[in-house]
């Protein structure tokens, strides 16, 4: 039984995109803490700290989902049939259990070695008549289709067990001058031979008599190459014991991702929210969705109704400014989208009615923080700090989601740091939507693009106004910025107490 890889995830960084150290916490991943235990959520947190980069994979994990979301008890089936097996265990090897003879020993090996074989039937007969469309479940039923052969493995190991506890042996003898034993092979035969204390095979007639010369130096040789075929046999059996159920634990685990995952999906089903698997996009370096959702929104209130879906469709070679009313759904809209990209490039279904976007190798946020506990730095410096330490994420084919960024300064000054930071983000052309209040940034931003390289465009995001000033549609659309922002105001509102 070949080990099965259900989460296609491996120790080398370069076959997963890479997060920056605070991304899930600034799109509020921990809204899933509200669903799941600690143990389910601290799981699932660290598989999607993980994202897929390869469309192939990604798009094997979402027929993995749809298989177990249309069979829905077949992993649950899975899981406790692995994690029973966990039982399964040999004899703990400490120093009591090292006075035990060999040969008890070997008997006991056997009783568990025999439930343990027992387990890959076990799991078959879960997936057995399942029609699967997963090229990954197809190869794990294949694969647990070797009933015969543990049946002769079973047949062969009591045969061999048996041979050793009843000393059936054979005994091919070479002797050197002066009747010295050179050489002597154990077979097993079946055929028991009785050994005297004192036994000797004779040179000439090569037959068993008695004598005095060297029996115990044979009888010693024979006893310590049977007491070694019966440790090696138990060696054998413990190591296909532990193979089985290594199999078995790294089943379960893998399945418990995908276990979380339907958990989360058909709580957001449960709310009246539309899922969709999303179309990852090798052609295109755009994002286009239709009715996106904010899933935290969802949790948080309990249903979906009262959550305003967002349409919106990049364009190629654009940073994305958005800007209106406080509180008006711009950091929602930021969230929503790094929560369905992280849960697409995990395979899963998006809260959206539709969802296709590119493959990103690296995830960046750069949202608001407190200053420096130990007063070692402001919160402008804090943040610059921040920020240069997640420039090599940056670097090559990112999204990048940047939360009232350089807010902690002048407007004038904000707007040229903020100006810097995107020219030199330019050469690297990532996705990049940034929430600001900074009406100079705002209303200069076509004569900054022409600073910028790659023929990079600042455009502009707004909130749709309602009936009256106060009214939040919540719904974003491209247009002009407004003028009515009050930077001062919004300042004192969020960091003056």
């Amino acid at each position: 039984m070949k080990k099965i890889d259900l989460l296609f995830i491996h120790e080398n960084p370069i076959n997963y995109a890479h997060i920056c150290d605070e991304f899930l916490e600034d799109i509020e991943f921990s809204c899933f803490r509200n669903l799941l235990s600690n143990d389910e959520y601290d799981f699932f947190s660290r598989i999607i700290a993980k994202p897929l980069s390869e469309r192939n994979k990604i798009s094997e994990r979402q027929s993995i989902f749809r298989d177990l979301m249309k069979y829905q008890r077949v992993a649950e089936s899975l899981i406790a049939i692995c994690d029973r097996a966990q039982n399964n265990k040999m004899p703990k090897d400490d120093l009591v259990y090292r006075s035990i003879p060999s040969k008890r020993k070997l008997i006991e090996y056997l009783k568990v070695i025999k439930h343990t074989l027992d387990v890959p039937d076990e799991l078959l007969s879960v997936v057995r008549d399942r029609d699967f469309e997963s090229a990954t479940l197809i190869n794990l039923r294949k694969q647990l289709e070797i009933n015969d052969d543990i049946e002769i493995l079973k047949a062969r190991l009591d045969n061999l067990v048996n041979n050793l506890l009843n000393d059936n042996i054979s005994l091919q003898i070479e002797f050197g001058k002066t009747f010295k034993l050179k050489s002597a092979s154990v077979f097993s035969s079946g055929l028991k031979v009785s050994t005297a204390p004192k036994t000797i095979f004779h040179k000439k007639q090569n037959t068993i008599g008695s004598s005095y010369g060297y029996d115990f130096i044979a009888a010693l040789q024979i006893e310590q190459m049977l007491d070694m075929g019966v440790k090696n046999i138990s060696y054998i059996m413990y190591q296909l014991n532990s193979h089985i159920l290594s199999y078995c634990r790294d089943l379960s685990i893998q399945l418990s991702f995908y276990i979380t995952g339907i958990k989360i999906i058909k709580y957001l089903q449960s709310t009246g929210a539309t899922v969709d698997f999303p179309n990852i996009s090798v052609s295109e370096d755009e994002i286009r969705t239709k009715g996106l959702l904010d899933v935290g929104l969802i949790v948080k209130r309990g249903t979906s109704i009262d959550v305003i879906p967002n349409d919106f469709n990049s364009k190629k070679g654009a940073f994305y400014l958005i800007s209106g009313v406080n509180q008006g759904g711009k950091t929602t809209f930021l969230k929503s989208v790094g929560v369905a990209q992280i849960f697409a490039q995990k395979g899963l279904p998006v809260a959206a009615i539709e969802y296709s976007c590119p493959l990103f190798e690296n995830f960046v946020s750069h949202f608001p923080r407190g200053e420096d506990n130990q007063l070692c730095s402001g919160k402008l410096e804090e943040e610059l700090s921040r920020f240069k330490h997640d420039l090599p994420l940056m670097a090559k084919k990112a999204l990048i989601l940047m939360n009232e960024s350089f807010a902690t300064t002048t407007e004038k000054e904000g707007a040229e740091i903020a100006v810097d930071t995107l020219r030199a983000l330019s050469l690297s052309k990532p996705l990049l939507f940034f929430v600001t209040h900074n009406y100079i940034l705002l209303k200069n931003r076509n004569e900054y693009s022409r600073e910028f390289k790659n023929s990079i465009l600042l455009r502009s995001l707004v909130t749709i106004k309602g009936s009256s000033s106060t009214e939040r549609t919540y719904k974003l659309v491209e247009g002009e910025p407004q003028e009515e922002i009050n930077t001062i105001e919004f300042l004192k509102e969020k960091y003056i107490k």
